[in-house]
């Protein structure tokens, strides 16, 4: 799932290709930079039945939402262009409670 601004499409776009994902990428307006973790935990919950799901957006989005997903709203993560973090979330009720699994800031990420 990804914003639909044009870098973080063109990101989904590699990404699909390194994971060969086969369908269409979904774009969502919940993914913008100005837009509200919750809305983003929203769109989540509609792929419950997904073993895994990508998310590709932006600051000060991202900072926001993975405090959010780890149940630490207040919880702002510097989370630089190109840095890449796995949370699992086992159930999906109204309010998440991620385990944040690791952390890749974009030094060791890489091209």
């Amino acid at each position: 799932v990804t914003s639909p601004y044009k870098r973080a499409l063109q990101t989904a776009e590699v990404a699909a290709q390194i994971f060969s994902y086969q369908s269409e990428l979904v774009k969502s307006d919940a993914l913008v930079p100005e837009a509200a973790p919750v809305d983003v935990w929203t769109e989540v919950r509609a792929y419950r039945d997904q073993s895994h799901v990508l998310l590709v957006s932006h600051e000060p989005l991202m900072g926001n939402l993975l405090g959010y997903l780890l149940g630490v709203p207040a919880l702002h993560v510097d989370f630089k262009k190109g840095a890449l973090a796995r949370v699992d979330v086992d159930a999906f009720g109204p309010h998440p409670r991620g385990v944040l699994r690791w952390f890749l800031p974009p030094k060791l990420v890489g091209d």
